[in-house]
């Protein structure tokens, strides 16, 4: 397929099934399945490292450190080596079961018990972030400690549903309502303008060119759509059926939206 490389078991990987990756400096980060290794693949070559030893997706902070929620504990890969870390205040709060995409689903035990992924973002070697869907956390691994930085309920987003690393110094966090954006230099929250009426639980967000976010929704029909905002506006970029919807832009500016591996449509911005 012209443009498009691949790499399988017989290019030295673990195995070919990948459940998660994470991108830093130009290299890859493979997790597999049920399996001793990952992967690192730096486009020529394919090295081995441990694997965690449980199901989760793994994330880099910018440094490169890989961090991966693991069922019931937070774990750290630095210095060629996993490290495992109790963290009561999120196995203390909930309930935790894996789900068949590799994620941890969490059940709060507050009402009105709210229910979503477990995500986890990196800020540095000694610190990460950990979502729930009525509070987010942040641990340091040097005291081994937890702190509340944000609970839902301060946001208008309802509750949280997904969190990704933004440049400078922050993540864009959605929710049942709409996107908001956490500093980590001084954990002040930032709520985006009100998406339009009629969308609900919003999801991975991605950001564009110039400050612009993409990010899933349903609609009132229940649809799933891929949305844009930038300026203060939002705009539809696609329609579609399946709720693992993403959307992003490309490297030649086109503005693609897929679900799962299967293209779903793209469209072009200027």
């Amino acid at each position: 397929m012209p443009g498009w490389s691949f790499w399988d078991a017989a290019d030295g990987m673990k195995e070919s099934f990948t459940s998660s990756v994470a991108i830093h400096a130009g290299s890859v980060w493979i997790k597999h399945g049920s399996v001793t290794g990952m992967n690192v693949l730096d486009g020529y070559t394919v090295t081995e490292l441990p694997d965690p030893g449980d199901i989760g997706k793994i994330q880099t902070s910018p440094d490169g450190t890989l961090w991966i929620w693991t069922g019931q504990h937070l774990a750290r890969y630095c210095n060629s080596r996993w490290e495992a870390f109790p963290v009561e205040s999120v196995t203390g709060a909930g309930v935790l079961r894996g789900a068949p995409d590799q994620n941890w689903i969490f059940t709060s035990n507050r009402p009105p018990y709210p229910q979503a992924r477990i995500w986890v973002g990196g800020i540095d070697a000694k610190h990460a972030l950990i979502m729930l869907p009525d509070r987010i956390l942040e641990f340091d691994a040097g005291g081994k400690t937890a702190r509340v930085v944000l609970e839902a309920s301060e946001t208008s987003l309802g509750h949280f549903s997904s969190m990704q690393w933004k440049t400078a110094g922050s993540f864009w966090i959605t929710g049942q309502k709409g996107l908001g954006r956490l500093s980590t230099t001084d954990w002040k929250w930032h709520e985006s303008v009100s998406p339009p009426a009629g969308y609900t639980d919003f999801d991975e967000p991605n950001e564009g060119e110039d400050g612009e976010v993409f990010l899933t929704a349903a609609d009132s029909s229940l649809r799933a759509v891929v949305l844009r905002v930038a300026d203060a506006a939002w705009e539809i970029v696609y329609r579609g059926d399946s709720r693992a919807l993403r959307g992003w832009r490309g490297g030649t500016g086109a503005v693609h939206a897929s679900a799962l591996a299967h293209s779903a449509g793209n469209g072009q911005y200027r």
